[in-house]
């Protein structure tokens, strides 16, 4: 029968007998404890006999068909989307015939999605022009430094410092408007992107800069999300808590939460290494493994840089020393549909990532 664990930290959860002595980690606080009975509880010698199927009442017989927990080895139902005795979400563990039955739904949608003028027109006002009002003021701005430079060199003597600071605030400008640009012309292609590798990278770099132009290249089904699940990590610390998806600001929180922010008193590093298609098909279904190389580090080191070189030479050694990496592989499906890719982004392991294409 299941082991009952009390952690340190007040959370009771279960594990399979078949972990009998071994470490096991809790999913809160991340402490490594000892699969071990606790007294009063039957250890695995001691396991309460199972009465037969025969011996047992008729409504148990004809209850619904059930299943055993990945998380705590308790019998659930098989559609249940959240364990009733640990808690933890069991979306990304459901069977393949769930999961082809949301893919349908999710397709369904899109179709709608795709036959109605009002929402079309939605999606192009969250894209909007290919240069945002942000790049348009640092062009302007970067005209502003080209002017105070032409005004020094025809100045002489009393034109120099108009000439210092243009040339200063013309580097400045120039690579902030590139960098402007380069932004609004990957989020702005998005969905029109080559193939599907393509499509997601520029999806994830356009999250933070364009999280509009990101939000609109997502499944409508993808949207509109109640409980989107936090991705766990194992080297390093996880974001516990749960966050819905509905509109841009919230989306941007939930993949802060997940990749681009770590927990508190934390700060992470992201990088997207590479995107290779996996599986796909003739109807427009493509199924993607996004790798992302991510680092940890405790934020207290950084007050070293406050005390002068001493405290920054102090801080650099702590964070080489203590940071934690994780190399973690995520699949992700995306949609051809009408020359346009939408990804299914409902949760990082949610219903659709893994469906067998």
């Amino acid at each position: 029968m299941p082991i009952t664990l009390n952690c340190s930290c007040g959370k009771v959860f279960r594990v399979k007998d078949e972990h009998h002595g071994k470490k096991v980690r809790c999913q809160v606080c991340k402490t490594v404890l000892t699969a071990v009975p606790a007294a009063g509880q039957p250890s695995q010698a001691e396991t309460v006999p199972v009465p037969a199927e025969s011996a047992m009442p008729a409504a148990t017989q004809n209850d619904v068909e059930r299943r055993e927990c990945p998380f705590c080895a308790e019998m659930i139902p098989v559609k249940a989307r959240k364990c009733r005795f640990c808690g933890e979400s069991l979306k990304h563990h459901l069977t393949d015939e769930m999961r082809e039955a949301a893919l349908a739904a999710a397709m369904e949608e899109l179709e709608k999605h795709l036959n109605s003028g009002r929402l079309q027109q939605t999606d192009e006002k969250m894209i909007g022009r290919l240069c945002t009002t942000r790049t348009i003021v640092l062009v302007l701005l970067l005209l502003c430094s080209v002017g105070m430079i032409g005004y020094g060199a025809v100045s002489g003597r009393n034109g120099e410092p108009w000439l210092v600071f243009g040339i200063i605030f013309g580097i400045i400008f120039s690579i902030a408007s590139l960098v402007a640009f380069i932004n609004d012309y990957r989020s702005y292609h998005i969905q029109d992107a080559a193939d599907a590798a393509k499509a997601f990278t520029r999806y994830f770099k356009s999250i933070r800069p364009r999280k509009e132009r990101a939000y609109a290249s997502l499944l409508p089904s993808a949207r509109h999300c109640d409980s989107a699940e936090a991705v766990r990590f194992e080297n390093i610390p996880s974001n516990s808590a749960r966050c819905t998806i509905s509109d841009p600001k919230s989306f941007l929180e939930y993949w802060q939460k997940n990749i681009f922010k770590g927990s508190t008193n934390y700060v992470r590093t992201s990088k997207l290494k590479k995107v290779e298609v996996v599986a796909e098909t003739a109807d427009g279904l493509t199924a993607v493994e996004a790798t992302f190389y991510l680092t940890s580090y405790s934020q207290w080191w950084l007050l070293g840089i406050l005390a002068g070189m001493p405290g920054i030479l102090i801080a650099a050694i702590g964070i080489s020393v203590t940071q934690k990496k994780e190399t973690r592989k995520l699949q992700k499906l995306l949609i051809h549909r009408d020359e346009k890719w939408y990804i299914a982004e409902a949760e990082w392991e949610g219903d659709l990532d893994h469906c067998k294409l």
